[in-house]
């Protein structure tokens, strides 16, 4: 399979089926947890209210939520910690004031990453973050 950007956000996969290529366009929700509008050029996948079975391989492939992988978009987990004295801008020397330090933020918001994929990596995969974007 083979898949990439498609125009306004979208996304086009090229998906093998048994007898032939078929191309699928998915556009998903702002939040990306659901499917706005669909298209297969199999005839099935081009109503509006199915998804042929082109579509699922396509947006499994663009989730990473393959059968044989628990990762997909929309994982979540919670983490917490109390502000205090350690976890301050004025302890990190990020600034000056005892509010919640930006360096803690992002080690809490990496906690949660790492929290959400436990159940996802096998033994021995890690996860690393590459940004922090607003």
């Amino acid at each position: 399979m083979e898949f990439g950007d498609y125009e306004d956000g979208g996304f086009i996969a090229r998906v093998k089926d048994k007898y032939d290529t078929r191309s699928a366009i998915i556009f998903f929700t702002r939040d990306g947890r659901g499917i706005s509008k669909h298209w297969c050029n199999c005839g099935v996948g081009s109503r509006g209210d199915c998804l042929c079975k082109h579509i699922v391989a396509a947006i499994l492939a663009i989730q990473g939520g393959f059968y044989e992988s628990r990762l997909c978009l929309g994982k979540s987990a919670s983490v917490s910690v109390a502000v205090g004295d350690s976890n301050t801008a004025k302890a990190a020397g990020s600034g000056s004031l005892g509010v919640f330090a930006a360096p803690a933020l992002i080690a809490l918001m990496e906690q949660a990453a790492c929290a959400a994929l436990s159940d996802a990596l096998e033994d021995g995969q890690k996860s690393v973050g590459t940004a922090i974007k607003k």
